[in-house]
């Protein structure tokens, strides 16, 4: 069984949550639906922000981990969100089978 992990990516921006192993793994499976030249976007703001940065500086930035015990209200997109949700992270990530995965977004 997987280390399974939730991670919020671009918190200053739409939030987008990732089910990984590690923030490396998470930013790697995001730049694969967004494309690398967005994630490259993304380091060059935190330059701007953080001149001396590292790679490393920027995924622990950009890629935080979410605790298991975090509460989460999950709603399916659609009309007027009917379909509501609201467990912990580690309840969602017990129901999760496939790593890395998309999870949501958070505007």
């Amino acid at each position: 069984m997987s280390n399974k992990k939730m991670f919020a990516l671009n918190e200053d921006g739409v939030t987008e949550w990732v089910v990984a192993e590690n923030k490396n793994q998470a930013l790697s499976f995001a730049a694969g639906i967004w494309g690398i030249d967005c994630v490259l976007e993304y380091f060059k703001e935190y330059l701007q922000d953080v001149p001396d940065g590292t790679v490393n500086d920027f995924i622990d930035s950009f890629a935080k981990e979410v605790p298991r015990s975090s509460i989460f209200t999950h709603c399916e997109y659609g009309d007027n969100c009917k379909d509501v949700i609201t467990r912990t992270i580690g309840e969602f990530l017990d129901d999760t089978t496939k790593v890395p995965s998309y999870f949501a977004y958070q505007e």
